[in-house]
């Protein structure tokens, strides 16, 4: 048997989303606080997928009483060549002594004969949240 490798990292993209509409509630529910976070825009800058977000985007999140807010974000990319992609990015963001911790492990679905690598790999995501709107960086689990 093969000694396991410990995974790698290789730098996909950012996404830039600007928050333009405010989040939308249902209210405050046993299991937390939802709410809908519409988004319209953005960008896909990086060495291996570039484009635009296109509009009809959300994140929907559940804010739970320890103050984790549970992300769930679906929206389609479309790539400088035309391709589309449709993106379901999940993880949790939560604030702490240390900053922002804020993680998620994106998943994408596409006909694109050369984005194929998309569904083949696992991948994972950063993020940071400014007065402009969320940063995400993607990374390939190598």
């Amino acid at each position: 048997m093969n000694d396991p490798v410990p995974p790698g990292l290789e730098f996909v993209a950012t996404v830039a989303i600007p928050l333009l509409e405010k989040p939308l509630g249902s209210g405050k529910s046993v299991r937390g606080t939802r709410q809908l976070i519409p988004f319209s825009s953005g960008t896909v800058t990086g060495p291996a997928l570039s484009g635009r977000v296109l509009p009809g985007g959300a994140d929907v999140q559940l804010i739970r009483a320890d103050g984790v807010a549970e992300i769930d974000a679906k929206y389609l990319i479309e790539t400088d060549r035309g391709a589309r992609v449709f993106v379901r990015n999940c993880g949790i963001a939560r604030g702490g002594p240390g900053g922002l911790y804020f993680r998620t492990s994106p998943t994408f679905e596409t006909d694109a004969p050369d984005l194929q690598w998309l569904m083949q790999h696992v991948f994972v995501g950063t993020g940071a949240v400014s007065a402009s709107g969320v940063e995400l960086r993607w990374f390939k689990v190598t």
